[in-house]
């Protein structure tokens, strides 16, 4: 995820099309319904559960557990990278559909926030803080963002 983080920002570093690719993997190796993977399940050290003593769910926390807050800057490269050659209804579904799992959740009030972190492989329980003020304020931020572009999802 450490990727992502960096071609979100506001300057571009790479290519557009390494940064393409970047995101293509990363959709394909790290994305979940519930947040963004810190490692991929084809890595030797990838955890699939948060649990157990302390020094297990702290290997856990960054080999493999699902953190939400990275669907920012994921999103953010989504809309770098396509954002001029997509149309405004093929971002907003292909972001909807990105966060929707989480979002239709937390708006039908299904859930009353979003956790931290949730398991790295199937199912993806939900784990360490159950209510993460990141968490939540990375879906808020896509929402303003796109809001800033003038859609709405």
């Amino acid at each position: 995820p450490n990727a992502i983080i960096a071609l979100s920002l506001p300057w571009q570093p790479l290519p557009h099309d390494i940064m393409k690719q970047v995101l293509e993997r990363t959709f394909k190796e790290l994305y979940t319904f519930y947040g963004i993977r810190t490692l991929s399940p084809n890595d030797p050290r990838f955890r699939k559960k948060y649990y157990g003593t302390q020094r297990e769910r702290d290997r856990a926390y960054y080999n493999g557990s699902v953190w939400a807050w990275l669907f920012g800057p994921f999103c953010g490269l989504y809309l770098k990278v396509y954002g001029a050659q997509k149309s405004e209804t093929e971002i907003v579904k292909t972001i909807g559909d990105i966060i929707g799992v989480l979002r239709n959740s937390f708006m039908k009030g299904h859930i009353a926030s979003v956790a931290e972190v949730w398991d790295g492989d199937t199912p993806h329980f939900p784990k360490g803080a159950p209510a993460q003020a990141w968490s939540v304020a990375a879906l808020y931020n896509i929402e303003t963002y796109l809001e800033k572009m003038g859609v709405r999802i």
